[in-house]
């Protein structure tokens, strides 16, 4: 499905799948499932180090983002509060969607299915400001801060490399 991959600023697509579709989530969260159904996993383990930023300049961010705020966020600094939060946010619901799912299974095999997450301790993108503990993760579309607050994390592990 290459109309599912990434777009850069000027409309290029990149080499990987963006998680702004509803579609590439859901093969994502029906993998999941596969995981701790068929192979009776604890939990899930995402890897998140390579192939960011997981949201970038596709149709549905766009659009999401004109309608949120009525302008074209491709006109923005990349590093915006407003551009980071909104491109996150699709993340961010790929991890509620696992974490729903989790349950949904947990509660049949009587016990709490876990997740685990790897997030990278870069400094972000080139070019990318201080934003904080988690400048790399959100300059990468990862807002690790909603994650915990909305206790879809019950592991973290912060990746150490190019640091």
């Amino acid at each position: 499905h290459p109309e599912y991959r990434s777009l850069n600023p000027d409309g290029h697509p990149t080499r990987h799948l963006s998680h702004a579709f509803p579609d590439v989530r859901a093969k994502y969260v029906d993998l999941f499932r596969e995981w701790v159904e068929e192979y009776e996993a604890d939990g899930v383990n995402i890897i998140f180090c390579r192939c960011w930023p997981y949201v970038f300049y596709e149709d549905p961010v766009v659009e999401s983002f004109r309608a949120a705020f009525g302008i074209d966020l491709r006109k923005l600094d990349p590093f915006d509060q407003r551009v980071l939060k909104h491109r996150s946010g699709f993340l961010t619901q790929l991890l509620r969607e696992t974490r729903k799912m989790l349950d949904e299974v947990g509660v049949r095999r009587g016990k709490r299915l876990g997740t685990c997450y790897v997030v990278p301790a870069d400094r972000g993108a080139t070019g990318c400001p201080d934003l904080g503990p988690f400048t790399g993760p959100r300059s990468h579309a990862m807002d690790v801060e909603t994650w915990v607050k909305e206790g879809l994390v019950d592991h973290l592990i912060v990746h150490l490399e190019g640091v």
